[in-house]
């Protein structure tokens, strides 16, 4: 028995894998990233920023899985 699973959103690989921390920089230098930060209770703006990273949330092996029957 065969079965496959397809995500077409270009982020979906960095979803189900997780990242590494890793700096965040606006797209044009000339930019700043603005970001609501709650405990500040107030708008941020910043030229970087460090993204501690995301824990991996496997979901086509978990839809595969399902599919398929572990």
């Amino acid at each position: 028995m065969t079965g496959r699973v397809v995500a077409n959103a270009p982020y979906a690989f960095f979803v189900h894998e997780g990242t590494n921390p890793h700096p965040i920089f606006p797209k044009r230098p000339a930019y700043a990233l603005a970001f609501w930060q709650e405990s500040a209770g107030a708008f941020q703006v910043r030229s970087s920023v460090f993204h501690p990273g995301t824990e991996a949330q496997p979901f086509l092996r978990n839809a595969l899985d399902a599919v398929m029957g572990d």
